[in-house]
């Protein structure tokens, strides 16, 4: 009983190697992202903004051809509110990046650190919001091309094919987002507590045991 609480009190801990910047030798160097550097903010973006670039022009040309601008009024105002607060909260909070405000300037430090796991409805805010992200461009996209062929004889051509081809793109840039945190990023995050978490248990157990 008492080695079981040991394993779970490990998990939740960080590596005092974190604060005291030692890592001479250590196994988990170049296999877990203890430290934080500014390259990792562009690791993040490089398979951040394609989505977001492309997903957001799809959005615009939509309401510039369709003449319907609610959803890329909603879109927009989903990613002000989910990345700039709720996700702040939900996940980043939990961070040990975010106990020392790293990777967020210039944006305030909104909410306290928490060195606890995520609860259930942290999780489940977070799994939303990340669905939404991938899933309400790629629909109303879709959804765009179903209505410019409805009215074809009020749209031209290349309007219909440049928008089937960013629809393409999205899904594609989409997909490259989702794997690309999955393998470069989330497989190596100290976020231990976040639940898209990839990081080996063997590499946990090696990084708690440096606490």
């Amino acid at each position: 009983m008492a080695d079981t609480k040991q394993e779970e009190k490990d998990e939740t801990t960080y590596c005092q190697a974190f604060k005291k910047n030692k890592c001479t030798n250590c196994v988990l160097e170049n296999k877990l992202n203890c430290k934080w550097e500014r390259k990792l903010l562009w690791q993040f973006q490089r398979v951040f903004s394609p989505y977001l670039l492309v997903s957001t022009i799809g959005m615009v040309l939509f309401s510039i051809w369709s003449g319907i601008r609610v959803y890329s009024i909603i879109y927009t105002s989903f990613l002000v509110v989910y990345f700039f607060i709720i996700r702040l909260k939900v996940l980043c909070s939990h961070c040990p990046y975010y106990e020392q405000k790293k990777f967020m300037e210039p944006l305030p430090k909104i909410w306290k650190y928490q060195s606890k796991p995520m609860n259930i409805l942290e999780k489940i805010v977070n799994f939303t919001g990340h669905f939404f992200f991938l899933l309400f461009p790629t629909t109303i996209q879709t959804y765009g091309i179903w209505f410019l062929l409805t009215k074809v004889s009020d749209f031209k051509n290349h309007q219909l094919i440049m928008f089937s081809i960013f629809l393409g793109v999205t899904i594609l840039t989409g997909i490259y987002y989702a794997v690309g945190l999955a393998s470069k990023l989330c497989s190596k995050c100290v976020n231990l507590h976040c639940p898209q978490n990839r990081v080996p248990k063997n590499l946990v157990k090696l990084y708690s045991a440096r606490f």
